[in-house]
């Protein structure tokens, strides 16, 4: 994670209302580094341009938390307006703005680059599928860096590298890196600075283009003990590493620099066992030529069979170059599989650290997946596969898998193997997957094929007075507007009473929730229930929001 002004982190934790706007640049104009700014936008979308509901932002990876070059992807759902046609979207890149909206202030948080893959209607809106500036990386790369040659091998640096990959990405590039200690003594441990050696043959493949831009960044990734992502609000990537590097009393310590993020936390779940590298090895099949010879393979001085990090496929460390350096720094980390819903809160990034409290403890790991519903929670997770002792391997690079050590394969036999046929068939055929997902008026759902369900949004208001005498307390809600009630109706009807989860915040005032049974609308199963918010003495909220999480049985 790229640290963040404590201010400024402050403000995001006071919970805004969040909402979206965007300057629209249509298909043929360049890409510029003031788009952000407007400057020649063919329009604006504005906060109201966007539906209430059905606008995310996500990412995600099926590779270890580690080396991977990500791409940010998003859905936006556009009302109609005579101001601008679907087709005027079609190849259109765009610059997307969260704003933040406090009882006193409004401010951006961000403004990002991207590119509209898909155009659909949907119910009288427009849904763009849209992907970020990573999107630019899927094409061939050539090379064209100063390198020097000896014994076979090409040397250069990964700076030299990273910046040849951008500028035929068509993006700038950072100054080369700082590696002196900011202010509170932390140095960035994604070190650009380094040198890349690799083979004639590598060298071959860059120049045939048999390498994408994406696969460079990610061998980049992967040597700097980072993700490469794009930069927020620029045009250009960053390195987002694993931890920063602080020298005490002469020797150097991690530090693990990421968000803590407690309470609000929905559908917390965690796994005991900690995952960490406890190996790094590299497998060469072709010489410096590129000619085929019984495979070798090199495994790092400190080595057990745990969780391995194979490195075969990055071109940075055949025969066996550089590995114990990796091990060195790719084996600090500690990774905790984890999955919860959380507050509305746009700084996260993939690979980035997190401390998550909550009601049962404290876990830290690293995420690797996230999907925002603006209008709602996050559901944040490291999806890392956990595996028993000698039985994984984790592999570098986007959509690597993890795969069983060769001494254990070695040692299955045919019985096992029809006893696992068998498992997986059962396994298979009562596994539970996602029927139908979708959103309906201001709510979010899924429905699994066990008939298991669920559903989530948001209900807020400007300004609410509490100023309704109750006995000693008093209350209010706006939760008795016919708008209101007709809005809480589920996207289904559950066939029971489902579990129903709320949570209040606001960005003034103190109170808590109170059921309001009077303004209760339909049945438990076909609405949410409503909610007053009380407390002992009269005042006012702004921006009260009040989340709901359902879960129960659609079938």
């Amino acid at each position: 994670m790229i640290p963040i002004a404590a201010a400024y982190r402050q403000k995001i934790m006071n919970r805004p209302l969040y909402k979206l706007s965007a300057y629209v640049y249509k298909y043929g104009k360049a890409l510029s580094a003031d788009d952000v700014l407007g400057t020649g936008a063919d329009f604006e979308l504005l906060e109201d341009d966007f539906f209430s509901s059905g606008n995310t932002i996500s990412a995600e990876s099926t590779a270890f938390p580690a080396g991977n070059a990500v791409c940010k992807a998003c859905t936006l759902t556009i009302n109609a307006s005579p101001r601008y046609a679907a087709e005027d979207f079609a190849g259109a890149h765009l610059v997307l703005k969260i704003l933040a909206h406090t009882g006193s202030e409004s401010f951006t948080v961000t403004g990002d680059y991207y590119f509209v893959q898909t155009v659909t209607k949907q119910n009288g809106k427009i849904v763009l599928e849209c992907a970020d500036l990573m999107s630019l990386a899927d094409k061939p790369y050539k090379y064209d860096v100063e390198f020097t040659t000896s014994a076979g091998y090409s040397t250069t640096t990964i700076y030299s590298l990273f910046t040849s990959v951008t500028d035929q990405m068509g993006l700038m590039h950072p100054a080369e890196p700082d590696i002196s200690p900011d202010a509170n003594g932390l140095v960035n441990a994604a070190n650009l600075n380094l040198t890349a050696t690799y083979s004639i043959n590598t060298h071959r493949r860059f120049e045939n283009g048999e390498y994408t831009c994406r696969q460079v960044l990610e061998f980049i990734a992967m040597a700097t003990g980072s993700n490469i992502i794009a930069d927020d609000g620029a045009l250009m990537l960053k390195a987002n590493p694993l931890f920063y590097i602080k020298t005490v009393d002469g020797a150097s310590q991690y530090v693990y620099y990421g968000h803590e993020l407690k309470d609000n936390w929905l559908n917390f779940t965690d796994e005991a066992e900690e995952i960490k590298i406890t190996g790094v090895e590299c497998t060469t099949t072709k010489d410096i030529k590129g000619r085929d010879i019984t495979p070798t393979t090199y495994k790092s001085t400190q080595f057990s069979g745990k969780y391995i990090l194979d490195v075969s496929d990055n071109p940075f460390y055949q025969d066996g170059e550089g590995i114990d350096n990796l091990y060195g720094f790719m084996s600090a980390p500690v990774y905790r599989k984890f999955s919860g819903m959380y507050m509305g809160y746009p700084l996260i990034q993939y690979g980035d650290y997190i401390s998550a409290v909550h009601l049962d403890g404290t876990v830290k790991s690293f995420i690797t997946d996230f999907e925002w519903n603006i209008s709602g929670g996050i559901n944040i997770g490291c999806n890392i596969e956990s595996g028993t002792e000698n039985a994984s391997k984790f592999t570098g690079g986007a959509g690597a898998a993890i795969s069983s050590n060769q001494d254990l394969l070695d040692s299955i036999t045919e019985d096992d193997v029809t006893g696992w046929s068998a498992a997986a068939t059962k396994a298979e055929a009562t596994k539970d997957y996602i029927t139908e997902q979708g959103v309906s008026g201001k709510w979010t759902y899924r429905k699994w094929a066990s008939g298991a369900a669920e559903c989530w949004s948001t209900f807020s208001t400007d300004v609410l007075y509490i100023n309704t005498a109750w006995g000693s307390l008093y209350y209010g809600t706006w939760m008795n507007l016919d708008a209101n009630k007709t809005a809480r109706a589920y996207p289904f009807a559950f066939i029971e009473d489902p579990i129903v989860e709320t949570t209040l915040y606001t960005n003034e005032g103190d109170g808590w929730l109170a059921s309001d049974t009077s303004n209760n609308y339909g049945t438990l199963r076909t609405h949410a229930p409503a909610f007053c918010v009380v407390r002992p003495t009269a005042g006012s909220f702004i921006l009260p929001r009040i989340s709901y999480h359902v879960t129960g049985k659609w079938k």
